[in-house]
């Protein structure tokens, strides 16, 4: 395993322990609802991760990760692996959109060690194979034990979806061949219907049952270069280091980097967030149309750059990687921010799209980090700006004060 991604599962744990805290509330008490518990939304003083004292360690955060995966599961579909959870507008149980709740729990294995997690996830996979549609495609269910997939239903290509199915599988796949087959059917499809081979540029969704491209109201077929492009190129790379005798998998990884290169404005090498696939033009729809956000754009492409460098070692790869990082960190420095930082959000000709500090810039610092030693560069300009960032808006508590 890569640095680099024990570095992203740092900010995975972080989010999967949110994501179940914030499902279950982590309350004391649950009492039955037509056969499933359910959770009081109160907290008490008997609550054991909200009411604490001192600093938070790291025994304290696998108490509160123990104590909120006791309501996932509780919330587990006996014998599927699907997790449930429950509608009170609607007073029924509805199965987790496309598992990402039992994926999601590859991360607290791998910060943990604790197989409990690991067979979750193992589990969420296996019935993942089981209701996989014909086209390969991860269906979002219609409702609790149904297995009902809509004619018009649509499989995101983002971090939920099938992007986090590829991962989570190739990460199986690597100790437990088994699970092969299924990272095959699941990477197949991504590269069949994910990509439009006009520009190698990634889809934003597609139709679950037939694979078209899905058009969206209002934002036409336009998609995310970070979150959706970038991150489709990741998942090909992991499943590639899982699956090493499928060449194409690489090949296609670094034909998307490349195809999201072409999309740079020239004259500052910087690129837009959204793009819109079919027209091959810049987007203007989709959020945040013609400007790019400092991490969901530039972090997220400078990891998949980063990843696909050290993984191939190609030359044309590690000269945009140095090319972009440079330029993007020249462009969302902003000396306004308690004497300097990073911006939240840049216009594509690299004036400020807003006056705006995010405090979430510790995986854009790491991404910056693991860019510069990939590079061979670990004190260069990436660093010093990285250091400068933490020092003004990190321990001076400017960010706090200031976040959006």
């Amino acid at each position: 395993m890569t640095k680099f991604r024990t570095l992203k599962t740092a900010g995975l744990l972080i989010l999967v322990g949110l994501i179940l805290i914030t499902n279950f509330n982590a309350v004391s008490s649950a009492s039955q609802l037509n056969g499933k518990p359910t959770y009081s939304t109160s907290l008490n003083s008997e609550n054991p991760f909200f009411h604490f004292s001192g600093d938070l360690t790291y025994a304290d955060s696998l108490q509160a990760l123990d104590y909120a995966y006791s309501g996932y599961e509780f919330s587990v579909r006996q014998n599927s692996g699907v997790f449930e959870q429950y509608d009170y507008a609607t007073k029924t149980w509805q199965d987790d959109k496309y598992s990402v709740t039992g994926f999601a729990l590859l991360a607290a294995y791998q910060a943990t060690g604790d197989t409990k997690y690991l067979d979750a996830v193992r589990q969420a996979a296996d019935h993942l194979s089981s209701i996989l549609p014909s086209t390969g495609l991860v269906p979002a269910l219609t409702g609790a034990g149904q297995g009902k997939i809509a004619p018009d239903a649509t499989t995101y290509l983002g971090g939920e979806g099938q992007l986090q199915a590829v991962q989570a599988v190739a990460y199986l796949a690597r100790e437990d061949k088994k699970y092969l087959p299924l990272l095959r059917q699941l990477t197949n499809a991504l590269i069949k219907y994910g990509i439009n081979p006009e520009n190698n540029l990634t889809w934003y969704q597609v139709n679950t049952l037939t694979g078209e491209a899905a058009y969206t109201t209002g934002t036409n077929y336009e998609t995310q270069l970070g979150q959706n492009c970038s991150n489709v190129a990741e998942s090909l790379l992991a499943a590639y280091e899982a699956d090493p005798s499928q060449e194409i998998y690489k090949q296609k990884a670094l034909d998307i980097l490349n195809g999201i290169w072409e999309c740079r404005d020239t004259a500052n090498n910087l690129l837009p967030e959204v793009w819109d696939v079919a027209l091959n033009q810049p987007g203007k729809n989709l959020y945040p149309e013609s400007d790019f956000r400092y991490d969901d754009m530039g972090g997220a492409y400078i990891r998949a750059l980063t990843l696909a460098y050290q993984i191939t070692k190609n030359s044309t790869i590690r000269e945009i990687l140095q090319t972009y990082s440079t330029s993007l960190v020249n462009a969302i420095w902003d000396p306004s921010f308690n004497g300097g930082g990073f911006r939240y959000l840049t216009h594509l000709n690299g004036t400020p799209a807003a006056e705006t500090v995010e405090t979430m810039y510790g995986l854009f610092i790491g991404t910056l980090l693991e860019a510069e030693q990939a590079l061979g560069q670990p004190d260069g300009p990436l660093y010093q700006k990285s250091l400068e960032d933490a020092n003004h808006i990190f321990l001076s508590g400017f960010g706090l004060k200031n976040d959006m």
